[in-house]
């Protein structure tokens, strides 16, 4: 087996040499901006408030139970925002 699971690159090669984004780099890239968005939430309204309001918009999760709609992110995003702007 030459690669394990998973995309072994980040980039691809597209037409006229243009690199191509895969697919995993940008989940990636939208995870660590959702990791950075909460970060900034936190510091401004405190751990617990930001728990409550992920909590509240996604219900209880676990590694195995999470909110599975796109609707979610928009939504959370837009609360988010919301009280960065308070």
């Amino acid at each position: 087996m030459k690669f394990q699971s998973g995309d072994a690159f980040l980039v691809y090669p597209g037409p006229g040499g243009t690199p191509w984004d895969s697919i995993r780099g940008e989940v990636l890239k939208e995870a660590q901006q959702d990791l950075r968005m909460l970060q900034l939430c936190e510091s401004h309204i405190g751990r617990e408030r930001t728990l409550a309001l992920l909590q509240e918009e996604g219900g209880e999760m676990t590694f195995t139970g999470y909110p599975r709609d796109a609707a979610f992110f928009s939504r959370l995003w837009h609360r988010v925002q919301t009280q960065l702007q308070k």
